[in-house]
């Protein structure tokens, strides 16, 4: 995994699902192929959210959009904020 700024990174190979992802419902066909048509067409807007395990925390049906029409799926690492007490 390549990290850049913002916490955007660079995978390659095919991503885990992390656990979590669970409690998004994957999309009826009809809504993915309405997905898979507007990112040919205009490529990823939002980045998929990876576990900094790597593994994909939320963007699961945009991965596996991306994956279908073969758009390179833009990434961002999710980072908790730590509080001081």
């Amino acid at each position: 995994m390549k990290v850049h700024s913002q916490n955007t990174v660079e995978k390659k190979g095919r991503l885990k699902f992390h656990k979590i992802c669970r409690l998004f419902p994957l999309m009826q066909k009809e809504e993915l192929e309405s997905l898979k048509a507007d990112i040919k067409e205009n490529n990823l807007r939002e980045p998929i959210l990876l576990h900094p395990d790597g593994s994909i925390l939320h963007g699961r049906n945009r991965y596996l959009a991306c994956l279908s029409v073969r758009v390179k799926p833009k990434y961002k690492i999710w980072v908790t904020i730590q509080h001081k007490n």
